[in-house]
């Protein structure tokens, strides 16, 4: 399982990313974070969840992505 999770900020269509990372903290995932395009915030993560999709996921050397679409 990954530890160090993005919630990206474009799930908020669906829900409020905070909600999400509040919920995912102390179940396992180390780290949650709420993350942008920004290529170095990515970087910083083992797995993504995201509504929209960015050719920067692919090159961000993540171990899954998960779309909530």
């Amino acid at each position: 399982m990954a530890t160090q999770l993005g919630v990206h900020e474009s799930v908020e269509v669906m829900f409020p990313p905070d909600v999400l990372r509040d919920a995912l903290e102390g179940a396992g995932i180390d780290d949650a974070a709420i993350v942008g395009n920004d290529p170095a915030g990515l970087e910083s993560c083992e797995a993504l969840v995201t509504f929209d999709f960015d050719e920067a996921f692919l090159s961000a050397d993540l171990r899954w992505i998960h779309s909530t679409q």
